[in-house]
């Protein structure tokens, strides 16, 4: 009996102990995190509508927290987050975080939407101790860990959001950007626009007015001298009137007559220059007159300009015409004045303070060149050498009369054109080319021959401001000659370059391009080179054309003509 009694007790010993081991085991999470909790930093806040809100959440682990969730609810009619938290459903947020702390730090920003009062809840909480022992921190009552007031103080939910809707309409009425086609251009570029649209009309109709009123002085100055012969001749019948008033009423004739005569003389002044007008034309050669000077006006002439025709050689074959020049006039207006900038010329022209003086670059020219012709140009610096090419080539426009020309059979080479002194030799040579017309692939390929004939092997790299003006020539020149001889071929200063070695070289090519059956125009200021290479020479003098005709004479006269002003 007694070891019975033992057996038994000692069973009942391994329960207790057991028991109290599972309870051990079971109790041992809420002991761990009896320790930790989830909270918020204040019990109440206080905010204003329209206005933002950072709540602070503190979170403190018996171990350090490496990781962290929380879960909070509150009003969404009244509180809006805008930021620290993403929000799983309606009226609850999540927060989640990393850290190696025991006590963390995390935000939630709030923006108020209604006054009033609301409740901010976290209703659940996971962290991760640093031993990895994960930790649900979760409260007896509710399910909610800790609780913060929010006070909310201005307008209610309804006002605000009319307010939000004014806003946006006086926006979209009186916005920084505008709708076109679909796309949004700012509004002080459409001001812009407007304005300049406005200065234009202003100024297109202050000129039809000024183009009215001259032609109505016109009109009253023709209507006045055509009145003229009429008032001359009825003034000369009344001193005839006495005795025709004797006899009034038997002699009514005379009365009736004393106009004829009038009428009779004013067609008669009228037909006089119509002949000689119709005359003109009917036999005139291309580009001659075809009208004489207005009599009315004394100014204006009027041309008509004629196709040119081509020239019958002795055996009968014909030379067409490739260049023909008729009354062609160039006038630029120099201002008078020395203006530094714009904002000054702006100031003198509202002042009218801008005035301008016309420079009669070419007055009048006329001359026709023929297929295979070489046509020298010669005159002194400023005679329109120069000027002339360039309208040839296309490059500019006449003010007056008109340029007969294929232009785009015309190549015209003309030192030092398009160089931008801030770029290198290389970068130099494809800008020169495509002003020129040549495309990329035939500058690569010709790159070479480029540099090797310009002699600038060793100075591409280099910057061409550094270059001294004689490696700038043989560099202009040797892309400028480069491509094949066009059809037409304008050479313009263009065999005065580089040293005497370089001279003989860029001559000997310009020979080449010469003889290779184009049409050439050459400006040399050597008449050696004039008289050894052109078939023609054209002397230009303060803009008109003083004499065409074969080389040798022409540079005669024009050196008879330099001894004579020499003298003087």
């Amino acid at each position: 009996m007694k070891e019975k009694n033992q057996s038994v007790c000692a069973l009942t010993r391994l329960l207790a102990l057991l028991l109290t081991a599972a309870l051990l085991a079971g109790f041992a999470p809420c002991l761990a995190a009896s320790d930790t909790a989830v909270e918020f930093q204040k019990e109440s806040y206080q905010l204003a509508t329209g206005e933002n809100l950072t709540v602070g959440i503190a979170i403190t682990g018996s171990e350090p927290v490496t990781a962290y969730k929380i879960t909070v609810s509150y009003d969404v009619d009244k509180l809006q987050c805008v930021g620290g938290a993403k929000e799983s459903a309606e009226g609850e947020l999540t927060l989640s975080g990393e850290g190696s702390k025991t006590l963390l730090e995390t935000e939630i920003e709030f923006r108020g939407l209604s006054a009033g009062s609301v409740e901010l809840q976290i209703t659940e909480a996971t962290l991760t101790l640093k031993s990895g022992e994960v930790v649900r921190v979760t409260s007896a009552q509710n399910q909610v860990l800790d609780t913060a007031t929010v006070k909310l103080k201005g307008e209610t939910a309804e006002k605000v959001a009319q307010k939000e809707t004014d806003v946006e309409s006086d926006e979209g009425s009186t916005g920084s950007t505008i709708q076109i086609l679909g796309n949004e251009i700012p509004m002080f570029v459409v001001w812009i626009a407007a304005a300049v649209v406005v200065l234009l009309i202003v100024l297109l109709a202050a000129r039809s007015g000024r183009k009215k009123r001259g032609q109505k002085a016109k009109a009253a100055g023709k209507t006045k001298a055509k009145n003229a012969p009429a008032k001359a001749a009825e003034k000369k019948p009344q001193p005839e009137k006495a005795p025709a008033k004797q006899s009034a009423k038997s002699e009514p004739a005379p009365k009736a007559e004393t106009p004829k005569p009038v009428k009779e003389s004013a067609p008669a002044a009228e037909t006089k220059p119509e002949p000689k007008a119709e005359e003109k034309p009917a036999g005139a050669p291309a580009g001659e007159k075809a009208a004489a000077a207005d009599t009315q006006g004394g100014k204006k002439v009027r041309y008509r300009y004629v196709k040119p025709k081509p020239r019958v050689e002795e055996d009968g074959t014909e030379t067409p015409c490739i260049i023909s020049a008729q009354h062609v006039t160039m006038k630029y207006k120099v201002a008078t004045n020395n203006v530094s900038g714009l904002k000054e010329y702006m100031i003198k022209r509202v002042h009218n303070q801008i005035s301008h003086r016309d420079l009669l670059a070419l007055n009048d020219v006329n001359f026709d060149i023929y297929k295979g012709e070489v046509v020298g140009i010669i005159g002194r610096n400023g005679a329109g050498k120069s000027t002339l090419l360039r309208i040839v080539s296309g490059a500019l426009r006449p003010t007056a009369g008109r340029i007969f020309v294929d232009h785009s059979k015309v190549q015209l080479l003309t030192l030092g054109t398009g160089f931008d002194m801030e770029l290198t030799a290389r970068e130099n040579v494809y800008l020169n080319g495509s002003i020129i017309g040549y495309s990329q692939e035939f500058i690569d390929s010709h790159y070479d021959e480029i540099v090797e004939f310009a002699e600038l092997e060793g100075f591409m790299e280099e910057k061409v401001k550094n270059f001294s003006s004689g490696m700038v020539s043989r560099l202009g020149f040797a892309i400028a000659t480069t491509g094949g001889a066009a059809e037409i071929l304008i050479l313009d200063e263009v065999l005065s370059v580089g040293d005497e070695f370089f001279r003989k070289k860029s001559l000997a090519r310009v020979k080449e391009m010469i003889h290779s059956g184009s049409t050439v125009l050459l400006v040399s200021h050597s008449m050696a080179t004039v008289t050894e290479h052109c078939t023609k020479v054209i002397w230009l003098e303060h803009g008109e054309v003083q004499m065409i005709g074969p080389p040798k004479e022409v540079a005669r006269e024009y050196r008879k003509r330099g001894r004579e002003n020499a003298k003087k």
